[in-house]
């Protein structure tokens, strides 16, 4: 069966979409990229895509980051999603959005060449209204620092990082990483933003440490702000206040919610029935229920 994808803002066949090996995002990694969810939402509706405009927004923010040359608006970036939405199964699904530097072969990190826009919806079962669990340890392997790989741009290099982490819990026996930064402050997951709590207390990183500023993340802080009785903080948490919390969650917009059940082989005391994770759900089902519609 042909797998349709937006290429430039065309649908056109996957198999159609070609990409030299030796081009500057494949041999360098010179591309940003964003990871959404389309949820189904039957026949009369169709799919709502979750902090749509957010995740676009931060896309360019990336890209001029980087300093990736493109000639596309919020607009055509916008409606080249739309139009590609519109032709998934009747399905929950996950996109990937992709700004790349392809040029001509043979050209380095340096490659001015303008971006080309690859868009692509995979198959993606919600885990909302499920308990999602894993075992995590800190990895030894750390967070670059702020001067000298900005883990605030969403960039595909980034990821080496956490790939090294991957690697390491894998050969270790343990489902996911967790990351420190160069002070030895818990940051982040692999692919994923941590929150965590203790008591009444909601930690969250502080968003001047080397972590991606997670829109799901930024949109549960708020609703905890405004539409529950926890105390939201937002600083540096150390590795010993991580081993004692109550709760530890993994956050984002594809990853939806992960309940961390230990860390470091510490049993995380409320992995599974914990009252935050079901308010995290609770506000994320919210979130797609009040996210603009994609009708066919």
């Amino acid at each position: 069966m042909t797998h349709l994808a937006s290429w430039d803002g065309e649908l056109v066949a996957e198999s159609e979409i070609r990409i030299s090996p030796f081009s500057a995002t494949a041999t360098y990694g010179i591309n940003v990229f964003e990871g959404l969810r389309a949820y189904w939402r039957g026949k009369e509706k169709g799919h709502s895509v979750l902090f749509c405009e957010a995740h676009i927004r931060r896309l360019l923010e990336s890209a001029s980051i980087l300093g990736i040359d493109h000639r596309f608006t919020q607009g055509d970036l916008l409606e080249a999603l739309e139009a590609l939405i519109r032709t998934a199964p009747e399905a929950d699904v996950a996109v990937r959005m992709t700004l790349m530097i392809v040029g001509d072969p043979g050209e380095s990190w340096g490659s001015e060449a303008p971006a080309n826009l690859a868009i692509r919806y995979f198959p993606a079962i919600s885990s909302l209204n499920s308990v999602k669990t894993a075992r995590a340890m800190t990895s030894s392997w750390r967070r670059p620092g702020i001067g000298s790989m900005p883990m605030s741009v969403k960039s595909g290099a980034n990821y080496l990082n956490s790939r090294y982490g991957l690697l390491q819990s894998r050969a270790c026996g343990v489902d996911l990483p967790l990351f420190l930064d160069e002070r030895g402050y818990v940051v982040e997951g692999g692919g994923a933003n941590l929150i965590c709590r203790k008591s009444e207390e909601v930690l969250f990183c502080s968003l001047e440490q080397p972590v991606l500023r997670g829109i799901t993340q930024e949109h549960i802080k708020s609703r905890l702000a405004d539409c529950s009785d926890y105390r939201v903080v937002a600083r540096p948490i150390t590795l010993p206040e991580l081993y004692v919390c109550d709760e530890v969650l993994l956050v984002g917009t594809t990853t939806e919610v992960i309940s961390i059940e230990e860390v470091d082989g510490r049993t995380v005391s409320q992995a599974r029935g914990g009252e935050l994770r079901q308010f995290v759900c609770e506000c994320l089902k919210s979130a797609v229920a009040e996210a603009d519609v994609i009708t066919r």
